[in-house]
């Protein structure tokens, strides 16, 4: 009797590997966007809490120590870190494709929306890290509760992150 695999056992074995690493493919690639999903919400939050913990110490900026400190979220990828004393920004920082800021919404008694062509800015006062919210074309945000940023994985997915913000100053990653 002779030792060895027939050609028909050989393809098989073949054609089973290759439909397991077309899905290990498959799946890295999700797992990828699952994680830049992750990192890039991480960042913001990073952000968010930079700007109030250099507001409540009172970090210089510029020549001049005690300032406010603001995120200036410009569109869907660009985010500014502002101090209330300086007209250009301290950081700038771009979220990375295919991730993106999908809407900003008020929490609270008023519930709306901002359309994001707008700025929107969060603002923590110096000492207090009290929390603003502004938006040039929309008073509603102003007086919420609090706001929460959706981030998307890429357009069109039903998969993201929610940053919330408290006027309390309580920045959360959902």
């Amino acid at each position: 009797m002779k030792k060895g695999f027939t050609l028909i056992e050989l393809l098989v074995v073949i054609s089973i590997m290759a439909i397991v690493a077309t899905v290990v493919i498959v799946s890295f690639g999700s797992f990828e966007e699952d994680a830049n999903l992750k990192n890039e919400a991480f960042n913001l939050q990073s952000y968010l809490r930079l700007a109030q913990a250099n507001a409540t110490t009172g970090v210089k900026c510029g020549s001049a120590g005690g300032a406010s400190w603001s995120i200036v979220i410009t569109d869907r990828t660009s985010i500014k870190l502002k101090c209330q004393t300086q007209e250009t920004p301290v950081r700038e920082w771009t979220i990375k494709y295919p991730a993106q800021i999908d809407s900003i919404e008020g929490i609270g008694t008023l519930s709306c929306s901002s359309v994001i062509s707008n700025p929107v800015t969060v603002t923590f006062s110096y000492l207090a890290g009290q929390v603003a919210f502004s938006e040039l074309a929309n008073d509603c945000l102003a007086q919420s509760t609090g706001m929460s940023i959706k981030v998307r994985k890429k357009e069109g997915s039903v998969d993201f992150k929610t940053i919330t913000v408290s006027k309390g100053g309580s920045v959360d990653v959902q």
